[in-house]
C-alpha cells in the first residue's frame, strides 16, 4: 500500500497489485478503482459548498452539505470545515500536518 494523500482526518492509500484505493475520512472507508477516485474527486471539486450551506441552512441535518455517493441514494454529510479538508485530502498532494490544540477545540472533530 502507498500512501497517496494525507490530512487530519483522512487519507488514501493505493494498493497497485489489487488496483484499488481506499478512502479513508472521519469514521468513513470508501474502497474505490482509480477511475472512480478521480471521479469523486472531480465531482467533490465542482461542487460550490456555499451555495449548498446556504440552501440547506433550514434543514433539520447538522452537516447540511450532502454528498451523493453512489446508486442507491447514500449519502455523505458534512458541515463546511469537513468538506474544505475531503477537498484538499482529494487534492492528491502527500502532505503531513500536526493537529493543532486550538483545531480541536474549535473544530468539530469526531476522534474515533
Amino acid at each position: 500500500m502507498k500512501l497517496i494523500s494525507s490530512t487530519p482526518n483522512g487519507q488514501i492509500f493505493a494498493c497497485p497489485c489489487q488496483k484499488i484505493v481506499h478512502l479513508e475520512f472521519g469514521n468513513l472507508l470508501l474502497n474505490l478503482s482509480f477511475n472512480e477516485l478521480e471521479s469523486f474527486k472531480e465531482y467533490v471539486h465542482s461542487i460550490d459548498y456555499r451555495f449548498y450551506l446556504a440552501k440547506n441552512r433550514n434543514a433539520q441535518n447538522r452537516r447540511k452539505l450532502l454528498l451523493h455517493c453512489g446508486l442507491n441514494g447514500n449519502f455523505l454529510a458534512l458541515n463546511a470545515s469537513e468538506f474544505l479538508e475531503l477537498k484538499q485530502l482529494l487534492s492528491l498532494k502527500p502532505q503531513k500536518q500536526e493537529l493543532k490544540l486550538e483545531h480541536l477545540l474549535t473544530e468539530n472533530i469526531n476522534l474515533n
